[in-house]
């Protein structure tokens, strides 16, 4: 609970309703900081005495919220991106996105946050396409083999492996090992496919 007399004005605290400390206690400490902030713009510009300090906490309420829904979604992302699924991962990172707006609309300050989601998403989409292009190559990997030609089998795997490679690197700062916390992609199992087609042709 932070020290109200130490961080705001002295008049300000003064016209504040007795029960306040109380109403933001059960708040995060974003959602403190959230309502105190928004007291002391009030006081700056002079709007203290007609400042709903109610209305402030609800909106704290609702935002601290969002981010425990903020927090909840990039775990599912991380473990998305983890299993490769990076179609899923991008899908919950455009729900964040949605989350983390709503966070600012309801008075918090996640500017930063909300530009790593966009970040997420553009890292996502790549992530998709290298994997949907290894995906490819290794058919034709494949089918090379089928028909026993070795050489272009070997081409494609190699081109496939590749691409899963690309597939992991960008995905990286969207997985918990990358920014969230610490999982990981094994490319090596994911290419795996490619690599058996080249050997089945020799």
């Amino acid at each position: 609970m932070p020290d109200i007399d130490t961080i705001l004005p002295e008049d300000a605290v003064a016209q504040l309703p007795d029960t306040f400390s109380v109403e933001i206690a059960g708040l995060s400490d974003a959602g403190q900081t959230q309502v105190l902030d928004a007291i002391q713009a009030a006081h700056d510009d002079g709007s203290l005495a007609t400042f709903d300090v109610d209305h402030a906490v609800t909106d704290a309420a609702t935002a601290d919220y969002d981010r425990s829904n903020v927090e909840a979604l990039h775990l599912a992302q991380a473990d998305a991106v983890a299993d490769g699924d990076y179609a899923k991962a991008d899908e919950i990172a455009h729900a964040t996105q949605y989350q983390l707006q709503e966070v600012q609309d309801h008075g918090g300050s996640e500017e930063s946050a909300l530009t790593k989601s966009e970040s997420d998403q553009d890292h996502l989409a790549w992530a998709q396409y290298h994997a949907d292009t290894a995906t490819e190559e290794a058919g034709w990997a494949s089918d090379a083999a089928a028909h026993g030609d070795a050489d272009h089998a070997a081409e494609y795997s190699e081109m496939a492996a590749t691409h899963v490679d690309s597939a992991v690197a960008q995905a990286a700062p969207a997985d918990e090992g990358g920014h969230y916390g610490d999982h990981s992609v094994d490319a090596g199992a994911a290419a795996e496919p490619a690599a058996d087609a080249s050997a089945s042709a020799e």
